[in-house]
């Protein structure tokens, strides 16, 4: 069994997986050969994993993949940040034509869709640092409406398809469409959105309004995000909570 301290990336070592991602038809695949010994985090990995010939280097293939999402993944199992597809071309020497608005939205895009890669992979750990990373660009960055406006209805309709009720995802991007969002987005919201999504926004509103309501002289010009005029702690958002294991932030490979 690997041992593993927490503290620094474990040790390669020399067994290998081809994990091979599909877009469409076999002609859209891209395969990448990844060391065992970084697989640890992901509970869909490792249970495919131990059912297959040790004799020789195993094949993993995902069909429902996006591969510029496991490319994240990828660079995360091996140097632990996440980085948005813009960031990983920027590394690779491309340069980016877009727009800052443009690059924010896909940025924010690209996060959310790899919180629920990282679910189907049963990975906390990568869910955890991905939510990180959405909190901290709405937390320290400018770009709060471009979060909102990538809340299409098909990303929507992604993440509630893989998410349970109590998703920490569910509740973070409800809470920002409570505090960013203008009027003409959240009409926007009524027409294509799951249903589960409307009410909870709803709900959140209300309760905002009426809080903000009771505290001030019944002129509100703005909800406070989660009730509260300062951002709460990220690990309220971490998977890590419900099974008591440290936050990445302590113990980055653990």
């Amino acid at each position: 069994m690997l041992q593993k301290s927490g503290l620094h990336m474990p040790a390669l070592g020399d067994r290998m997986v081809n994990i091979t991602v599909v877009n469409g038809g076999a002609s859209a695949s891209e395969t990448h050969t990844v060391h065992n010994n970084l697989v640890y985090t992901s509970g869909y990995l490792q249970n495919h994993l131990a059912s297959l010939d040790k004799k020789v280097t195993p094949q993993l293939t995902f069909h429902r993949g996006r591969r510029p999402v496991f490319n994240v993944y990828l660079h995360w199992l091996y140097h632990r940040t996440i980085l948005t597809i813009a960031e990983l071309c920027l590394l690779n020497g491309h340069k980016d034509t877009r727009s800052e608005a443009e690059i924010a939205y896909h940025d924010f895009e690209d996060l959310v869709l790899c919180w629920g890669f990282g679910h189907m992979l049963q990975d906390d750990r990568f869910k955890d640092m991905v939510m990180s990373a959405i909190v901290g660009r709405v937390k320290h960055g400018s770009d709060q409406a471009q979060l909102v406006q990538s809340l299409t209805p098909q990303n929507v309709k992604t993440i509630y398809e893989v998410t349970s009720p109590e998703s920490p995802l569910r509740a973070f991007l409800a809470d920002a469409v409570v505090q960013f969002a203008v009027p003409e987005q959240v009409q926007y919201f009524g027409k294509n959105h799951p249903i589960e999504f409307i009410s909870t926004v709803l709900v959140k509103y209300s309760q905002a309004l009426s809080q903000a309501k009771a505290a001030s002289d019944g002129q509100v010009k703005k909800v406070a995000f989660l009730n509260d005029t300062a951002f709460p702690d990220e690990c309220v958002f971490h998977e890590h909570t419900k099974t008591n294991r440290p936050c990445w932030r302590r113990a980055l490979w653990a």
